[in-house]
Formats: C-alpha cells, structure tokens, sequence
C-alpha cells in the first residue's frame, strides 16, 4: 500500500498514456473506413502509403525518445521554466526543419514508392495511386513531429491527463472533417492527409496552450 502511494503519480501518468493511445489508435481504423466509400482499391493504397510514412515516422520516433526526450527531461529537473523553453524551442525547430526536408521529398515520391513496392503484382499504375496518397500523407508530418516533441514535454510536466481529453478531440475532428470532404463534398483521397494535418496542427495548439498555462502556474 505504502508503496503505491509512493509511485501513484507514476502510476496514473502510465495510465492516462495508455488509455489515451489507444483511442488515438482508431485513426487507422477510420481511415479505412472513409477510404471504403471512394471504391476499389483505395483502402489498400492507402495502407501502402501509411507503410511508408509510418516506417519514416518510426525512425523519427526513435530519436526523439533515445535523445530529445532525455535532454528535456532532464532540463526540467534542473529548472522548470528553462526546460519548457527548450522543449517549445526544440518543437517550433522540429516544425521548420521537417518542412524543408519534405519540400524536396514531395518531389520524388513516385519514385521512392516503385523502388519499394513496384515488384509482381504491384504495378505501375499501383504506384501511381499511392505515390498520389502519399503526397497528401505528408503534409502532416511537419505538424506531428512537433506534436510529439510537446507531448514528451507533457509527460516530463507530469500532466499526462491532459492527453485523453485532446486525442477525443483528435479523433472526433478526423472523423468529421474526413466524412465532410469525402462524404458530402465528393472529395476524393486526398481529404485524409488534409484531415490528418488539421488534426495535428490542432493538437499542437491544445498542447502548447495546456504548457503555457502550467508555466503561468504558481511554482
């Protein structure tokens, strides 16, 4: 008993984390569901070219929690104010670099696509369709990757619970943005990587306002 209360807030940021991924974990699935109503083969164009992206994503991932995560970490033990000031620094940084590096990349995704996937019954015009998603895919990519650096920064505040609240409002704002331009406007494809980048570009925004109202917080 003691030793629970000991590790409580541990134990209740572990669970606000879990339970709010896994509500972020049905965006994949409403993806599929909103690419079902634009016909054949759009579903599985749609899973070639969140392969690709998630793969990148993955990697980013990595650096993020072995290198960036530790350092803000441990900026924030040292010195709160001065750690979220670097968090922030390191987000609005992450936004500018990863726009740049996919300016170009946009450029050569039909390639980079039949390199990877153009083999037996993949076909050219297979590459074409994805190559086509995955472009719209990437607009998102400058706006998660600062998401993600804010939410390490949330975590090391220790106001994890903030997360359930912003992915509902994730989840909610995909699916209805998403069934507006596909469903309503005839839309095609493309509305899920504009959903997405409304989404995290929201995210963002929710995070970083609950980060400046901690900082304006009594210590």
């Amino acid at each position: 008993s003691a030793l629970f209360y000991k590790h409580r807030p541990l134990i209740q940021d572990f669970f606000w984390i879990v339970f709010s991924s896994a509500i972020l974990g049905l965006l994949p699935v409403i993806s599929n569901y909103l690419a079902g109503y634009l016909g054949d083969g759009q579903v599985a164009s749609l899973n070639y070219a969140t392969k690709l992206v998630s793969t990148g994503l993955m990697l980013v991932g990595i650096i993020i929690n072995s290198v960036l995560f530790p350092h803000i970490a441990e900026q924030i033990v040292k010195d709160s104010v001065h750690g979220i000031r670097e968090g922030l620094k390191l987000a609005a940084l992450s936004f500018v670099v990863f726009a740049l590096l996919l300016l170009p990349l946009y450029f050569f995704v039909e390639p980079i696509v039949a390199l990877v996937f153009e083999r037996g019954r993949f076909s050219a015009e297979s590459t074409v369709q994805v190559a086509y998603i995955l472009k719209y895919l990437l607009l998102y990519i400058p706006f998660y990757v600062p998401c993600v650096l804010l939410s390490r920064l949330v975590v090391s505040l220790r106001i994890s619970r903030i997360f359930v609240l912003g992915n509902l409002i994730s989840l909610v704002l995909f699916f209805l943005s998403g069934a507006y331009w596909i469903v309503y406007l005839g839309k095609g494809i493309e509305s899920l990587g504009w959903a997405l980048m409304l989404v995290y570009l929201v995210s963002a925004v929710y995070l970083l306002t609950h980060i400046v109202l901690y900082r304006k917080r009594p210590q």
